[in-house]
């Protein structure tokens, strides 16, 4: 290999400099030749050059390399600047020896400096230190066995303790060291290691003791110290080998593989593809119907656009990862944001949360996305759905980085959380300080949305040149808004009907005489009312129907028509509406806690039934005893003429009872009135008393009564 460092045409000469050139000088050639052999293919021009100078900027070099490239220039600029004259054997000594005399060094380092500017280039910067070239980096170096590498111990047991130096045995001990003992297990730590090592390996024997055999290490100068271990097993150890065999070939895709590749870069604009996922809320949650009751972690759903960033959608509910999940959080992706945010009290103008629509691709995991419905959603909507492999996370690196950031941007701070920490002993359980109802925490979650969508930097993001160009923040809000305008459309958009009937979850109601029930409230619609549902459910019986529904909250559910494409709206009644603002799982938790109150209280209405029961026989047989009894006394009084008079005994019972219950507030004060009823037994008990008293009683009755009428006529 070669370098030209002059050439002369007219003259057909060229100044050649083998390389590397470290004892050699520049010499004459034939231009012709050269030329020749290039164009034979007997030579070529390398298109690197291997000797090259460095390149940088000065203010990248330390001070005292540019301090010696300086000196060095100093002393050879005029001589290597005498071109063609200093290619010439003769004269050059002396100019050499003038050169060193001028610079006060040596001819020594004048033609160092020579070879090194003509080796690297002909350019000032050759002169520069070469310290790549320095040392042997990574290069094992030999070392005679009476020397010992490293520092000197700085604590000695014993004058002549001076350790050991690794062999090559011994590097072959720790490579099977590694591979039979700290690739087995992932709990298996390089000190665990080093001791198995030792004690397998290192050991002068061993003793029994209790019948167990024990190694016995050699004392510490005579052997590897831990320190010397880390370092050969570092470099010995083959690390991809290691973490999969350690962490098996799911863990190590997940966490420790290569990341070469953006998967922004295999997008086209927004819409092109989302990325869903869920995940367990690290706070506990309360019941919007009774605040003392503490319901567990709600799951928390994000769709993110992998081209912007942007959170387009989201979902919060109590079921755990699941399809009913997914099709929720798709839900809000694809409805206005401006009416979701609405439902939660706060105000938003379009360009605040401008995605609603589906998009072209759907990246999702195995277990919640693929299900019968899933066919649902690629037909009914066009969106093809990509399932990530099992335990593959990272394939959904962007809307998994949404959960870490929601925890510690909002979560963590939230009344609720947990404490990732153990609990120590008598500290405060983390549940017992739960505040937050589901639709709280969902209102947080949206201000959260809101605030990353319009703020968030994202400082990894692979801006194109275009976006460059026109100043475009690495924001979701404006990667948004510049992907929409400059970019291919993917954004489909549907109707809420047919969000509805594709994505909200199922079941089936009853039509009872006293509405449409379904999961313990009660609901009606005009066609309901024109077509008499409930009537002829009380008298043909009950019915069914299949209705979608809004697990978010209760006011309405959808009635599918049974003869048609139509869905029909159908609203609580009045004796439900006070669940109508609730989420479908406080409504089924309130319905489930009446249970096991009802079932306790069970026992109880049993009992009083049964005291009932007793009461109403011992009154009855009184009573049935009496009457008997009085019959008994009337001798021979027909069952015909018993029911012939009853006009007539109902008035005088009447006129009997009003005496009795006629209020006398002297008697009340005195506390002598008589109320119905009391001392009836004793008077029924009256043996004495035969038809004619009982005759002049009555008329007696009906005397003082004509004359109480005369005088209130008078």
């Amino acid at each position: 290999m070669f370098r030209v460092l002059y050439f002369d045409k007219k003259e057909d000469q060229i100044v050649i400099f083998p390389l590397p050139g470290d004892k050699d000088f520049p010499f004459v050639s034939d231009l012709n030749s050269v030329l020749e052999a290039l164009n034979n293919g007997e030579a070529f021009i390398r298109p690197n050059d291997p000797y090259g100078s460095p390149k940088q900027q000065d203010s990248q070099f330390k001070k005292k390399d540019l301090a010696r490239r300086d000196r060095a220039w100093r002393a050879i600029e005029e001589l290597v600047h005498e071109e063609p004259e200093i290619y010439c054997f003769e004269g050059r000594g002396k100019k050499v020896a003038a050169a060193a005399r001028r610079a006060e060094t040596t001819k020594k380092y004048i033609i160092k400096w020579m070879r090194a500017y003509w080796r690297r280039g002909k350019v000032k910067n050759a002169l520069l230190p070469s310290y790549e070239n320095c040392g042997g980096k990574g290069k094992e170096k030999p070392c005679p066995e009476e020397c010992k590498r490293g520092r000197r111990r700085k604590i000695k047991t014993s004058e002549e303790d001076f350790g050991v130096n690794i062999t090559d045995l011994d590097k072959s001990i720790i490579l099977l060291s590694i591979n039979n003992f700290y690739n087995l297990k992932e709990s298996h730590s390089i000190r665990k290691t080093y001791d198995w090592m030792m004690a397998e390996y290192y050991n002068k024997g061993y003793e029994v003791k209790n019948g167990t055999k024990f190694p016995i290490l050699p004392p510490v100068e005579e052997r590897m110290t831990i320190d010397q271990f880390r370092y050969w097993f570092r470099k010995i150890l083959d690390l991809k080998k290691s973490l999969v065999s350690r962490k098996g070939t799911r863990g190590f895709n997940l966490r420790h593989r290569e990341i070469l590749k953006s998967s922004t870069l295999s997008t086209s604009g927004p819409g092109h593809t989302f990325q869903i996922d869920a995940t367990i809320a690290d706070v506990y949650v309360v019941s919007s119907l009774n605040r003392t009751r503490i319901i567990g972690r709600p799951v928390l759903y994000f769709v993110v656009c992998v081209f912007t960033r942007m959170i387009v959608g989201f979902y919060v509910g109590l079921e755990g990862p699941s399809y009913l999940g997914a099709a929720m959080a798709l839900f809000n992706t694809a409805v206005d944001k401006v009416e979701l945010c609405s439902r939660y009290g706060i105000v938003i103008e379009k360009g605040a949360w401008p995605s609603f629509g589906f998009s072209q691709y759907l990246i999702a995991d195995r277990g919640e996305m693929i299900s019968n419905i899933t066919d649902q959603l690629v037909n009914g909507f066009d969106t093809r759905i990509v399932n990530t492999p099992p335990y593959r996370a990272d394939f959904k690196g962007i809307v998994e980085q949404q959960f870490r950031r929601a925890n510690i941007d909002m979560i963590e701070w939230a009344p609720g959380s947990i404490d990732k920490r153990f609990r120590e002993r008598g500290e405060r359980d983390h549940r017992l300080d739960a505040k937050l109802t589901i639709d709280e925490f969902t209102t947080l979650i949206i201000h959260m949305i809101l605030n990353h969508n319009k703020n968030h930097y994202f400082e990894d993001y692979p801006l194109s040149p275009e976006m460059n160009q026109d100043g475009v923040k690495p924001v979701p809000l404006d990667l948004w808004d510049w992907g929409m305008e400059n970019c291919i459309g993917h954004i489909r958009h549907w109707t809420t009907e047919e969000l509805i009937r594709g994505l909200m979850p199922t079941d089936t109601a009853s039509i009872q005489e006293g509405g449409i029930k379904f999961k313990n409230l009660f609901y009606t619609c005009d066609r309901a009312h024109d077509e008499a549902w409930f009537t002829l459910a009380r008298n043909r019986g009950r019915g069914k129907a299949k209705v979608s529904y809004d697990p978010r909250r209760m006011d309405r559910i959808f009635l599918h028509d049974p003869h048609g494409n139509e869905l029909i709206e159908c609203r609580l009644l009045e004796k439900s509406e006070e669940f109508g603002l609730h989420r479908v799982e406080d409504v089924e938790e309130f319905f489930f806690e009446q249970k096991p109150k009802k079932r306790k209280h069970s026992s109880q209405e049993m009992q009083g039934n049964a005291e009932f029961l007793a009461t109403m026989k011992e009154i009855t047989g009184q009573a049935e005893a009496l009457t008997n009894a009085a019959l008994e006394r009337s001798g021979d009084v027909s069952d015909a003429s018993r029911v012939a008079n009853i006009r007539e005994n109902r008035a005088e019972e009447r006129k009997n009872i009003g005496e009795k219950e006629a209020f006398d507030p002297i008697k009340q004060e005195e506390g002598s009135r008589e109320f119905p009823g009391e001392n009836c037994a004793a008077r029924e008990d009256h043996d004495h008393v035969d038809e004619s008293d009982e005759l002049d009683v009555l008329g007696a009755s009906k005397a003082s009564a004509l004359d109480m009428l005369k005088s209130l006529r008078g």
